[in-house]
């Protein structure tokens, strides 16, 4: 999903649109959660709901976190996944409504989490083989659930800075009562592999008369990458007789789509309230805009103000603003948008959305309908305004969790397997430590291409260094590192004379419920903070008098998608 911006004029003075306040609530005490026996959703964008015939509301998400939050507010790196797509279910559309996480069969706990539409190719394939499932709207047809999704390149292509949309997958899921939905099938409905300026359809559905209306949202760039300008995007809409999305689809708008006067966003939503029908998205800034028509093709007026989303924390703005069908009222309709930062942390390129877990969520805004502009309101002429030169895509999410194991040490072993096996790290359980959040200088990402903005000094002041040891239950090493952070991508592995190396448990983040930290010789630690500490840990190799050990800490200085650049110290200890 993409960002982008619009321009005014705007028809009307601003709603009496206002936060709510108890919904909000509600999210954040789901995602706040401490779970880490399941894959607890965390965060994520799109935020795209259904009703369900018995009165449930299906949420669809676009990239999600999935893993716990600890007390002190932050996504713990190694038991958090970042997946493609995900669904949450509301108990009811009432504001204080229970939610639930919609689970993938077997897919095990925190970073083993899967996307519950799945991503095509493998790891091992180049990027142009695989694709990510990004959620679109969906409806109910013949007793199941029907979501849009769009095919995602992995990686950037061509002007398409973070990933290119390929096709488009309509997924159908059952709906046991009272259970939670379950994926039945995928079928690829509309191939755009090869086009230039491809459509996101199903951005937006809508049934009506008969037949599902599908509108679909095109980018339009021009340009060579680097040197490419966004010069705005075009409203494409397409029918087919209710639910026939493998048929033959019948374009409604023209073959270059529709220009709408004040612009369109890449997320956007559509909805029939009595005869007029909405379209509600966000503009260049923070407002949030309807158009108004007396069909479900024409959107030709000026938009209506509805909403200004405030900056959070005073610097980050809101996207991907959408009204929730799902949720209105006879009396009100309920808006939703999103929060994102792509900042890093200077020092080790930390994400802010990783440490700071209050961001990456949706809001909602209440809204009275006698605020909203109606069709007859929006039946006069309004002259298309023009786009910006350039518009910048929404940045993805980098951080990812850890991976296979290989010569660098890296596990997917889970930490209570890694902690119980013979022979590894000695940890202290954890105790809460406060992450000075105030004290990290965060700055903006760098682009794909562009030289790293952060980590330039990962390898500066982290020294590994080990000597043996011996108590009674034999012969150990003693590991020191002095370490200068913030970082969340460190491992450290061992390697035992004639084996390879095997990873080591090295949780740094030391706040629950992370289940152990070495223990720390020094001043307490604060890996956040910028400042040096020295670490101790204890390892009983499990080997004879007089072999030699090695130890190797790796971190990785990353700034976006791979390849990674890594700094790697070894040390040998004879024992």
């Amino acid at each position: 999903m993409t960002g982008g911006l619009l321009v005014g004029p705007f028809s009307g003075p601003a709603a009496a649109a206002t936060p709510d306040t108890t919904r909000n609530s509600t999210w954040t005490s789901f995602v706040n959660n401490s779970d880490t026996a399941t894959a607890q959703w965390s965060g994520g964008d799109g935020t795209i709901g259904v009703k369900l015939p018995d009165g449930r509301v299906s949420f669809a998400f676009s990239d999600t976190m999935r893993g716990p939050v600890t007390p002190e507010g932050f996504h713990p790196p190694f038991q958090t996944a970042m997946v493609a797509n995900s669904m949450v279910i509301a108990s009811s559309s009432a504001a204080g409504a229970t939610l639930r996480t919609v689970t993938v069969p077997g897919e095990g706990n925190n970073w083993n989490a899967k996307p519950l539409v799945p991503n095509t190719g493998t790891d091992n394939d180049p990027p142009a083989v695989r694709q990510k499932r990004w959620a679109g709207d969906g409806i109910i047809h013949q007793g199941q659930l029907v979501r849009f999704y769009t095919g995602m390149s992995f990686g950037a292509e061509g002007c398409y800075v973070f990933s290119k949309p390929k096709n488009t997958v309509v997924a159908k899921f059952s709906l046991p009562s009272g259970g939670l939905p379950a994926l039945q099938s995928t079928e690829i409905v509309n191939h755009q592999e090869s086009a230039a300026n491809p459509i996101s359809w199903g951005t937006a559905l809508l049934n009506d008369g008969g037949y599902t209306y599908i509108y679909g949202v095109q980018e339009l760039w021009t340009g060579t990458a680097p040197n490419c300008t966004l010069n705005g995007r075009r409203l494409h809409i397409a029918r087919v007789p209710t639910g026939q999305f493998g048929g033959t689809w019948q374009i409604m708008t023209p073959a270059a789509g529709l220009t709408l006067a004040n612009g369109l966003f890449s997320e956007f939503s559509v909805a029939k309230l009595g005869s007029t029908y909405l379209l509600v998205t966000q503009n260049y800034g923070s407002n949030v805009v309807a158009y108004a028509s007396s069909t479900p093709t024409a959107f030709s007026g000026a938009a209506t103000h509805l909403y200004s989303i405030p900056n959070y924390k005073s610097v980050l703005p809101g996207y991907a603003a959408r009204m929730q069908p799902a949720l209105t009222t006879s009396s009100e309709i309920v808006l939703s948008y999103n929060m994102l930062t792509s900042r890093v942390s200077q020092d080790g390129c930390l994400d802010e959305n990783t440490l700071d877990a209050s961001i990456y969520r949706p809001r909602f805004v209440r809204v009275p309908r006698s605020a909203l502009p109606t069709a007859a309101s929006a039946a006069r002429t309004a002259t298309a305004s023009p786009a910006p030169a350039a518009i910048s895509q929404r940045p993805h999410l980098a951080w990812r969790p850890a991976e296979a194991a290989g010569t660098t040490g890296r596990t997917a072993t889970s930490p209570a397997a890694m902690t119980a096996a013979p022979g590894t790290v000695r940890a202290a359980v954890a105790a809460s430590v406060p992450i000075p959040v105030g004290s990290i200088n965060w700055i903006p990402r760098a682009l794909p291409g562009d030289p790293p903005t952060c980590g330039l000094n990962v390898n500066n002041n982290n020294h590994l260094t080990a000597e043996p040891y011996t108590d009674a239950e034999g012969l150990k090493a003693r590991i020191y590192w002095d370490y200068k952070g913030p970082t969340v991508d460190t491992s450290i592995a061992r390697q035992r004379p004639g084996e390879d190396w095997t990873p080591l448990p090295l949780m740094l983040l030391g706040a629950s419920p992370l289940p152990a930290v070495p223990a720390i010789e020094g001043p307490p630690l604060a890996v956040l903070s910028g400042s040096p500490q020295r670490i101790r840990w204890t390892d009983a190799p499990m080997v004879f008098g007089g072999q030699t050990v090695k130890y190797r800490l790796c971190m990785r200085a990353y700034d976006n998608d791979p390849p990674y650049e890594e700094h790697c110290s070894e040390v040998s200890v004879t024992l």
